[in-house]
């Protein structure tokens, strides 16, 4: 009998509080989850992008991002790990085009005109700061009235000798493309150009001295991979 009074009280207890229970209880969940998702995210070191007529497999992938992460001096976020996000884009320029005409090869046409305009909002929003890019993209990009890559006399203290011009290398010239080279071909076109976004003012607005760390990590990295004389000194 006072077993069940005892009952009726705690059903009572809660249909007068549900919901003072039930609400902090969900806000405590909530948190717990949010918490946990916050902690689980991978943060990346690099970012790097790629837009090209190159199909980037698996493979080609996994050879980039591993190269990438021999060149760096540690990781940024001193967790033991080098993580790279690296995106690329397939694109076809009109001499692609033209070559994949007279060769009977499909393309979509209105998905390539998409694949262009992506890369333009990719590179405004400035989370990817290496950029390599077929050399007909890349003078397109530098013709535009908004500069959005930085000098080379910004991170050089002159224009390196192998440099292609004052913004970029071939990366067949540079000592990661010598690195992707060492047990085959160079897995991009040999127009494939590689620069570095200047630090963008999206990045400047908040967070910016977290973003100017990871920023001047990544220039270390860029000129690691492209001017020997430089990874020569860190070594």
């Amino acid at each position: 009998m006072n077993e069940n009074k005892n009952n009726d009280g705690i059903i009572a207890f809660f249909d007068r509080n549900k919901w003072k229970i039930i609400i902090p209880a969900a806000l405590i969940l909530m948190a717990a989850i949010m918490i946990l998702n916050i902690n689980s995210k991978k943060k990346y070191d690099i970012y790097a992008l790629y837009i090209g007529s190159q199909f980037v497999d698996t493979m080609v992938h996994e050879d980039f991002t591993s190269a990438l992460a021999e060149f760096t001096e540690g990781d940024f976020y001193d967790d033991g790990e080098i993580n790279v996000s690296f995106s690329p884009m397939l694109y076809l320029t009109q001499d692609d085009m033209d070559r994949y005409d007279e060769n009977d090869l499909y393309y979509n046409r209105q998905t390539n005109v998409e694949t262009l305009q992506e890369f333009y909002r990719t590179i405004a929003v400035g989370t990817y700061i290496v950029i390599m890019m077929d050399d007909i993209v890349y003078e397109e990009l530098k013709a535009k009235e908004t500069p959005v890559l930085a000098p080379l006399l910004d991170i050089f203290t002159e224009v390196p000798e192998n440099a292609f011009d004052e913004y970029a290398f071939y990366l067949k010239d540079t000592p990661l493309g010598a690195k992707l080279s060492e047990n085959s071909d160079l897995p991009f076109p040999e127009n494939t150009v590689i620069c570095v976004r200047s630090f963008p003012y999206i990045a400047s607005m908040v967070g910016k001295e977290e973003k100017q760390k990871q920023y001047d990590y990544q220039i270390e990295l860029f000129k690691n991979i492209t001017c020997e004389s430089v990874k020569d000194t860190n070594d």
